[in-house]
């Protein structure tokens, strides 16, 4: 199948459309906001060649039809990504999601080209931008605040990939990450890039998670216990990458 061509799932929230590459180790690659799932294609025409590359557009409403009553809250995009991959008949796989940061902490920031690039082309779309906006509301700040609490709990093996001129973000923000996860995760810069390192500099930036797949170690461990609980076990767990 050509990468840009794409096909449908029939899932609770959604007609969602999605385009796929290769063959092999599965990598669900997830776009975030407000991105749409065709930023990845510089990336999966690298990666095709080992991985199997299914790319679903969330949020992307010139092909994904949502249902009237469809939730777009963190939970529910998380039952949303479950609910395609049972589709696809993926038991097993990897994931790898991409956000930019956030634009909007820094006002300094919402200048004309913010404005040309993020607002006017959407609002050129209706229907990309009733997506976009549904999004918006379905954001739970309590969740995202809560992250801090839930990272030390995720020991499945994680990479980071940052570019390297991020100001956004600086990349000495993005170094104190790792550390926060319950199996302390990878952390690698991507030189000569910016907010979009995958899109960038695909070439060195599909290189990194090829190699991280290709690991031996890969298997996730289970946190250590604690004075007040005995460690979780993995028992009736169906994905773990």
């Amino acid at each position: 199948m050509p990468i840009g061509s794409l096909s449908w799932v029939d899932i609770p929230e959604a007609h969602l459309a999605f385009s796929e590459a290769g063959d092999g180790t599965p990598l669900v690659c997830v776009h975030g906001w407000p991105f749409h799932k065709a930023k990845w294609a510089k990336v999966a025409e690298r990666m095709k060649g080992t991985c199997r590359v299914p790319m679903p557009g969330l949020v992307d409403a010139r092909a994904t039809d949502c249902h009237p009553d469809a939730r777009f809250d963190m939970n529910a995009q998380s039952s949303t990504l479950l609910a395609f991959a049972d589709d696809l008949g993926l038991e097993r796989f990897a994931l790898m999601k991409y956000d930019r940061g956030g634009v909007f902490h820094d006002t300094a920031r919402l200048d004309e080209t913010f404005e040309r690039r993020f607002v006017r082309s959407r609002m050129d779309d209706l229907g990309v931008l009733r997506g976009q906006l549904r999004y918006l509301r379905g954001v739970d700040w309590a969740v995202v605040d809560g992250l801090a609490e839930v990272r030390p709990r995720i020991a499945a093996p994680t990479l980071f990939l940052w570019g390297r001129e991020h100001r956004i973000v600086p990349v000495e923000e993005g170094r104190k990450l790792p550390a926060s996860f319950g199996r302390p995760a990878q952390f690698e810069e991507i030189l000569s890039s910016c907010l979009l390192p995958y899109h960038e500099r695909p070439e060195p930036f599909a290189a990194r998670p090829l190699a991280f797949l290709e690991a031996p170690d890969r298997t996730p461990r289970k946190p250590p216990p604690t004075r007040t609980s005995r460690a979780v076990t993995r028992s009736g767990a169906r994905r773990s990458d």
